[in-house]
């Protein structure tokens, strides 16, 4: 498998600006519930592909867990705007142009999903276009204490 942070060990924290305005994504201001945290760019086809099933569990699952996307190593800021759009998609994400955030995960290829428990421990690691499912089931890993 591709290299990736140890499950158990704290996530590294990171404060990003935000890809639509507003204040900045800090990791370290979320814990205290369990985190999603999605690393994608508008040029990765399984990106496009998986961001309607993270758009809509952060809708339904919101309060239980917060989903935030990194948009990394990508130089169409509009393209990335766009996208989620698209996917209705209305969680946080920030802005990662040089992949300075990523490349602290450990990230070689997109997607990537990191899966934080309320503490701000890796729970577990996700490589390549995840479902509804698939984090719902994550989910469910989280809320009991269980990791990958």
């Amino acid at each position: 498998p591709p290299p990736s942070l140890t499950v158990g060990t704290v996530a590294p924290d990171f404060t990003l600006g935000a890809l639509r305005g507003g204040g900045d994504v800090q990791l370290s201001g979320l814990r205290g519930s369990p985190i999603v945290l999605n690393f994608f760019a508008s040029w990765c086809p399984d990106c496009q592909a998986e961001l309607s099933a993270f758009a809509t569990f952060a809708h339904t699952e919101k309060g239980r867990v917060n989903v935030v996307g990194v948009d990394t190593n990508d130089s169409n800021r509009l393209a990335a705007m766009q996208l989620l759009e698209r996917a209705h998609a209305g969680y946080a994400v920030g802005i990662d142009p040089v992949a300075k955030v990523a490349s602290r995960y450990l990230i070689e290829a997109l997607p990537v999903t990191y899966f934080i428990d309320s503490r701000g421990r890796v729970a577990g690691v996700a490589f390549g276009q995840l479902t509804d499912a698939d984090l719902h089931s994550w989910l469910s890993r989280l809320e009991s204490g269980g990791h990958a």
